[in-house]
């Protein structure tokens, strides 16, 4: 009869002692389970905060493998450089625009201005006037590459008969009209000049005249 206590204590003992062991088993994987969704959480909670606080000031560089679309004003400072096509459904350069007279019957345009304005306007107060475009190599910051193209716009602003502007090619340049007489600007008109870079780091000059 003891011995029938002593083996019925036993397994009561042993049922006890596997229950247990259940109990800390389900615990530890219930448990590892919720502790890996409150890091998962706290991985994904990072990654957006990340993801929000794109904007600011950096002096870093950034690579971005993917695509990357922006939403709102965005302002870039410095040389931008692009390859591989570009689509603009709308794009509107800064209007900068220089007025300027003179008596003199001869100018000649710096380079300064040319790359500082996009329109620049002349007003001959005497009579006819010359104005020489700068050299080439003075231009090496506003095309500085083969294949590098800009447009400016070049205005004669007196409304006195006979009284023109005509625009000169300065070194390592070429402007290429329809006829020589393109070359002169009448009074009240513009020219638009498109200039672009050549492989021999000479500067190719559209003007189509009489705007």
């Amino acid at each position: 009869m003891k011995k029938v206590k002593n083996t019925f204590f036993a397994n009561k003992i042993l049922s006890f002692a596997l229950v247990l062991v259940i109990v800390f088993v389900v615990g530890a994987v219930v448990n590892a389970a919720v502790d890996g969704r409150i890091f998962q959480n706290i991985e994904n909670y990072y990654e957006a905060q990340e993801e929000k606080q794109m904007g600011g000031t950096t002096a870093d560089d950034i690579n971005i493998g993917g695509n990357l679309a922006v939403t709102g004003t965005t302002a870039l400072t410095g040389a931008v450089t692009m390859s591989g096509s570009f689509g603009s459904g709308f794009m509107t350069r800064s209007g900068t625009a220089l007025a300027s007279s003179t008596v003199n019957s001869a100018e000649t345009l710096s380079a300064a201005n040319l790359i500082s304005y996009n329109h620049i306007t002349y007003t001959p107060n005497v009579a006819a006037m010359s104005l020489t475009l700068p050299a080439s190599s003075t231009l090496a910051t506003l095309i500085p590459n083969t294949g590098d193209m800009i447009t400016k716009t070049i205005n004669n602003a007196t409304s006195t008969a006979g009284i023109t502007v005509t625009l000169v090619a300065g070194a390592g340049e070429n402007i290429a009209t329809s006829s020589v007489n393109n070359l002169v600007i009448n009074p009240g008109k513009a020219g638009l000049l498109t200039f672009l870079r050549k492989a021999n780091s000479d500067i190719q000059i559209f003007l189509q005249n009489g705007y």
